[in-house]
């Protein structure tokens, strides 16, 4: 989100941008203890007991260490120590996460019908009462079909903070 935050303030005309709560259709994840905090320095409080929440550690500095993930038949490319005999990245709950570190979200819904993995790139950032902290990072192999080209993320920001520059 913190990519973003100057690109929302400029086009908001300095609205206050609030976020109080971060999830997914499934399940509402997290809460913002502080909603009227800075945007960059959101940090959601987990809420356990909405989902069954687990961890694939991501390594936020590139891929030159990269492992294939096998969650679910999908496989993606991660990089982590947390690996199995067969070079797959494991899954961590909240007891063996450490701060500081990034992930991936995968859910499992309270009635555990289904697990899927969100996308989203967390860092985690603290604790409140026990309940674990995180800040949203990105979202991870995030493309927009534009006619044939398909360009990521950070291409498409990339392109509007030039656009905004030579306004």
């Amino acid at each position: 989100m913190s990519q973003y935050i100057s690109l929302l303030d400029f086009y908001g005309g300095g609205i206050p941008l609030v976020s109080p709560t971060y999830g997914s259709s499934e399940s509402t994840f997290g809460i913002n203890l502080n909603p009227l905090s800075s945007p960059y320095d959101v940090s959601y409080t987990f809420l356990p007991n909405m989902a069954y929440f687990e961890f694939l550690p991501v390594d936020k500095d590139g891929e030159e260490k990269a492992r294939e993930s096998n969650l679910d038949g999908v496989s993606s490319q991660w990089s982590s120590e947390m690996t199995n005999a067969n070079g797959y990245v494991e899954p961590v709950d909240f007891a063996n996460v450490k701060l500081g570190q990034y992930y991936e979200v995968v859910v499992t819904t309270f009635t555990g019908l289904h697990r899927y993995r969100v996308g989203d790139v967390l860092k985690l950032t603290g604790f409140h009462n026990n309940s674990l902290q995180f800040q949203f990072v990105e979202r991870r192999n995030t493309v927009l079909s534009i006619d044939m080209d398909k360009p990521s993320e950070a291409d498409l920001l990339k392109a509007i903070r030039n656009a905004k520059r030579h306004r």
